[in-house]
């Protein structure tokens, strides 16, 4: 059985976003999707964007020990 890779999943972690732009470039050019775990950077903005708008879909979760699980 033959796997295709369909999306990106970006992590951010301790208010530091990916490094969208490249990953951005790379889902364009292989008509793939991204998604944002973007948990632990609630109200970051990176060049005027609100990160959870980069992607297909943003996820925020508010668990409070999300590192230690």
């Amino acid at each position: 059985m033959a796997v295709r890779t369909v999306s990106i999943q970006s992590v951010y972690l301790y208010g530091q976003l990916a490094a969208m732009k490249h990953i951005c470039e790379i889902v364009k050019k292989r008509s793939l999707w991204v998604g944002e775990d973007a948990a632990q950077a609630h109200d970051a903005i990176r060049k005027g964007k609100q990160v959870g708008t980069f992607g297909r879909m943003g996820i925020f979760s508010l668990c409070p020990t999300k590192n230690t699980d």
